[in-house]
């Protein structure tokens, strides 16, 4: 065999390959783009005959560079010694990838959640209705950032409003809002979050499906509030926070909050009006009353549409150390808001005659308030990881949670010699990890009203006064202000009596 013999490339069997190949070489490139911005620049080779068949925008562009060098030409102007490449600062570099891969060889393994929003935008850049489809059907859980890819949803559905490619980003902005409602109490306290504009935050704390506590709600709008005062180089003040939330601060339904949490976490920031918090402070006390005109209620009261029935989780890692544990280290799971309650497993190694698995379903375990009460039915399961075996369930009647009841379950829920046992398909041995999973169901809290508050005091006493004629002393202001004050502090000193 000769050394040209030896050096023979075998060429690729299927079109397919032969496209993959021609892009990954830039063999016989005919044009380059310059892609991405400052260090995160590279240069990309193609093929102006495979672009232009695929997209309309690529045709124009490569027509008015092919007429440019005509009329170069014809001025006797002399040739170019290399291609410049076309600049393109708009896209992202992993983005423009992708799209060439899909260009050349329908090949979406490029698409993945970091990018799929940057690819959305570069395909409809250069209309490829194909990959626009890729692109808003990718699974919205595994997208990096769903706020951005609603935000650009809704952008690029008013942008081909007139065209059949507005159902596509309207349905795509629909699946990322029902996400954000099922998943709120992981999404908004998230990083994520605080980047959205106001507009969209109003329409978020507007929405009725949105499933999470009010309470979780205020303190994701206060953080977003303080991240927009940090972007704008301001103090965090009440003037500049209400100046930053606008008209979402009227989408928070503070008459929804717990008694305790609204005066413990919200009354302190001062942020609501006198007004504003004496007309919460008597819906508390009258809730289905209609209030007198005093006390106009600025803020929503329709509850939010909550979930009935909930699945909890709870992956426990290095089962091995976990059963050697003393019991005092304990594992929770992340919450889900069922009945607008945070419920969460909770597990941890105990001793009797043997180690056990401890296994309990938790509700509202951080919030003292005293006020409230849950029935639910659950079921406590350990997941069988093996096929052909079943799963070790423990199932409950009707049962009431409340504050001096928070949780329920079993601390011998299973011996960890029967849990490890690889017979019973219970426990993964090669990943070293166990499934925890509740299923329940709950029915509507309950939260008793404070009606001996308005027995003693009437509706006069909630009166904040602040039509003050403007003739009057400043020192009689002051005396009329400072006793208003006082009422009211007695007032929500009766509210905190009732949760000790």
């Amino acid at each position: 065999m000769n050394h040209a013999q030896q050096n023979i490339v075998p060429k690729a069997n299927s079109s397919l390959e032969r496209m993959k190949h021609l892009l990954v070489t830039g063999d016989r490139a005919d044009v380059y783009f310059l892609v991405g911005e400052g260090d995160e620049k590279e240069l990309l080779p193609a093929h102006k005959a495979i672009l232009e068949k695929a997209s309309d925008v690529f045709e124009a562009m490569f027509r008015f560079d092919e007429e440019n060098a005509k009329a170069a030409a014809a001025e006797t102007a002399p040739p170019a010694e290399e291609i410049k490449p076309v600049v393109i600062t708009d896209v992202k570099v992993d983005a423009f990838k992708a799209m060439l891969a899909f260009i050349y060889a329908d090949d979406l393994s490029g698409l993945n959640g970091n990018n799929a929003i940057s690819v959305l935008q570069a395909a409809n850049k250069y209309n490829l209705p194909g990959l626009v489809k890729a692109c808003v059907a990718f699974p919205t859980p595994e997208l990096r950032n769903v706020f951005v890819a609603l935000a650009e949803a809704r952008f690029l559905g008013e942008k081909n409003y007139l065209n059949y490619q507005f159902l596509l980003f309207w349905d795509f902005a629909r699946r990322c809002l029902d996400y954000i409602d099922e998943n709120a109490a992981t999404l908004i306290p998230s990083k994520a979050f605080l980047q959205i504009d106001q507009q969209l935050l109003c329409e978020i704390l507007d929405r009725d499906q949105l499933r999470v506590s009010e309470i979780a709600i205020w303190n994701a709008a206060l953080g977003w509030a303080d991240e927009k005062c940090r972007q704008n180089g301001e103090e965090c003040s009440a003037e500049n926070r209400l100046k930053m939330l606008g008209p979402a601060f009227f989408k928070i339904r503070f008459p929804l909050i717990p008694q305790k949490d609204f005066i413990d976490n919200i009354v302190s920031c001062g942020l609501l009006t006198s007004d504003e918090l004496d007309s919460i402070l008597q819906h508390y006390v009258h809730p289905n009353s209609v209030l007198l005109e005093r006390y106009p209620l600025q803020f929503p009261t329709k509850q939010r549409s909550m979930p009935v029935k909930g699945t909890i989780l709870l992956k426990i890692e290095k089962v091995s150390e976990f059963a050697r544990e003393d019991g005092t280290k304990r594992r929770y799971s992340e919450p889900i808001y069922i009945r607008g309650l945070p419920w969460k497993i909770v597990t941890y190694s105990t001793v009797s005659e043997q180690k056990y698995l401890a296994f309990f379903l938790q509700c509202n375990g951080e919030n003292t308030d005293a006020n409230w009460s849950c029935a639910v039915s659950a079921t406590l399961r350990i997941v069988s990881q093996k096929e052909g075996k079943t799963d070790h369930t423990r199932g409950s009647k009707r049962l009431i949670y409340n504050s001096k009841k928070k949780s329920w379950g079993l601390s011998l829920f299973i011996s960890f010699e029967k849990l490890m046992d690889r017979n019973n398909g219970l426990y993964d041995e090669e990943n070293d990890t166990v499934i925890l999973e509740v299923e329940m169901t709950a029915e509507e809290p309950e939260v008793p009203l404070l009606s001996k508050i308005w027995r003693r005091f009437g509706p006069l006493e909630l009166i904040a006064i602040k039509n003050i004629d403007c003739q009057m002393a400043e020192e009689q202001r002051h005396l009329i202000n400072k006793r208003a004050a006082e009422r009211r502090a007695l007032l929500m000193g009766m509210v905190q009596q009732q949760h000790l």
